[in-house]
């Protein structure tokens, strides 16, 4: 940026008007300059924020040469295709075999020892399993008491089975969907039907059975000399404040954790007040 500069920024200004500009407004001028020229290109500027004339244009001549090539796999490029699986790791092998000969007729038999393999991977009709169990009441001869049966422990637990259970959970937390999603996809693919209350309760089950582990996932952290930790932003619908998630990375084992605050009262919790290790971290006043 020149403030002292004497040439007027536009022809169409007199010099003898430039001189008599005040230094300041000179000062502006060339900022505006400045601002003008910066892009993408010359600048941390977002591209996005480019204008229309300061957007790269296309070489016509190396488009056109471009051109001249013919779409799809060049002469002489050896393609790359689905590797076969091995016979002994197919689920079914079918044999296309002729049965006569195209040019005579004749019935033709025997088997290719080298045939051409073609295989074709497909998604099997699944059908969600339903057992239905049968609580018996029944009266003693002997004495006349009823005596009623009763369900298994982990049957007598929920309506929905393990895997199932397992399933949601996984959807929710690894996939990210919606209860609503995790509703429909379990409807469309499965022929599954469940509430989105349903499906909460689901989560809420998968997290009382995960807390054990969790916790010995926490303390083993806690016992390492050395561990990495971090936190982004998690925002969540419907929360006004700001959620935070934090990961603790060890060799071994890594341990996350959502949190409303990103003060050292949550890394304390992480890793414990009197951990003693090396910390691996940004140096955010939260590991101070």
């Amino acid at each position: 940026m020149n403030e002292a500069r004497v040439t007027p920024p536009d022809s169409s200004i007199p010099a003898a008007d430039w001189e008599q500009t005040p230094t300041s407004v000179r000062a502006y001028i060339a900022k505006l300059e400045e601002k003008t020229r910066r892009n993408s290109r010359n600048s941390s500027q977002a591209p996005s924020q480019d204008t229309p004339a300061q957007k790269p244009t296309r070489d016509k001549d190396a488009t056109e040469k471009r051109s001249e090539r013919p779409r799809g796999g060049q002469i002489g490029h050896s393609g790359v295709g689905r590797a076969l699986l091995p016979v002994e790791a197919v689920d079914a092998v079918i044999a296309c075999r002729p049965e006569v000969c195209e040019q005579c007729g004749s019935g033709l038999s025997g088997i290719d020892p080298a045939p051409y393999r073609y295989q074709v991977t497909e998604i099997p009709v699944v059908k969600a399993q339903v057992v239905e169990y049968q609580v018996h009441t029944l009266t003693c001869p002997c004495c006349q008491a009823e005596n009623r049966g009763e369900l298994p422990s982990a049957v007598a637990a929920g309506q929905f089975g393990a895997r199932l259970v397992s399933l949601v959970a996984v959807l929710m937390g690894a996939y990210r969907l919606s209860k609503r999603q995790v509703v429909r996809l379990l409807g469309d693919c499965f022929g599954v039907s469940m509430s989105a209350s349903s499906v909460v309760n689901q989560q809420q089950a998968v997290s009382e059975a995960l807390a054990g582990p969790v916790q010995s996932a926490q303390a083993y952290v806690q016992n390492e000399a050395i561990c990495n930790v971090d936190e982004t932003r998690w925002r969540q619908q419907g929360q006004s404040k700001t959620g935070w998630l934090w990961v603790v990375v060890t060799q071994v084992v890594t341990v996350f954790q959502i949190a409303l605050s990103r003060s050292k009262k949550v890394a304390q919790h992480l890793l414990g007040a009197g951990y003693s290790g090396i910390v691996g971290s940004d140096r955010a006043g939260s590991y101070q």
